[in-house]
């Protein structure tokens, strides 16, 4: 076997590999959410695929929804954080930018 042909049958083997791969996830997506389909309508009435879901339960409170256990997610401590560290950058960046300045100042740029 010469070396193109080898190299050619290397391609077509990892092409085959890789569109098995993805047609064997996508068949057991599919199937998955085929069943979760099935299991509202039949169990619950609903018609639609519930495998997540995110709720608004109150002020700044939501209610996510994964495999139907529930998970109650309050925002304003995350707020409250986020709002910090873009406190903590503000005031680092404009030290930075002080700093930037006096060095170009003493290099006289």
């Amino acid at each position: 076997m010469k070396r193109l042909e080898k190299y050619r049958a290397l391609r077509i083997a990892r092409k085959k590999c890789i569109f098995i791969s993805l047609l064997c996830f996508i068949i057991i997506i599919t199937g998955i959410l085929t069943v979760d389909y099935s299991i509202n309508a039949l169990m619950n009435g609903e018609n639609g695929i519930k495998l997540f879901a995110v709720k608004k339960t109150g002020d700044g409170c939501y209610l996510i929804k994964i495999f139907n256990k529930d998970l109650y997610l309050n925002i304003n401590y995350i707020k409250e954080d986020f709002n910090k560290l873009l406190e903590w950058l503000n005031i680092s960046c404009s030290l930075v930018i002080c700093y930037a300045i006096i060095v170009c100042r003493y290099l006289k740029f």
